[in-house]
């Protein structure tokens, strides 16, 4: 079978600070360290993270690119798609 490239995640493993990367398994996608099999340290995606992210009508400041709505555990954020080449992310501050 071919291997299909994981996703790369923002976060970081707990454990050893490797990035965490997105692998798909029995009951569907969660999150795995990549320093796998040294580190065995996995995650369920929250439900949101699932789906597709969402786009938001704004615009990065950095490069243009439509910003996306993401969540991490401290809430929802925008995030430039361009990551890793735009890093840049944006707090969502409801008014």
């Amino acid at each position: 079978g071919n291997m299909v490239k994981p996703e790369e995640t923002t976060e970081k493993c707990e454990n050893c600070g490797k990035p965490m990367i997105i692998r798909i398994g029995r009951r569907g996608k969660f999150m795995a360290c990549s320093g796998y099999p040294e580190c065995k340290t996995t995650k369920s995606l929250p439900r949101d993270e699932a789906q597709a992210p969402q786009h938001v009508a704004e615009k990065c400041e950095n490069c243009g690119r439509e910003m996306v709505k993401k969540r991490s555990r401290f809430g929802f954020f925008l995030a430039c798609p361009g990551y890793p080449e735009c890093k840049n992310i944006k707090k969502i501050t409801y008014v």
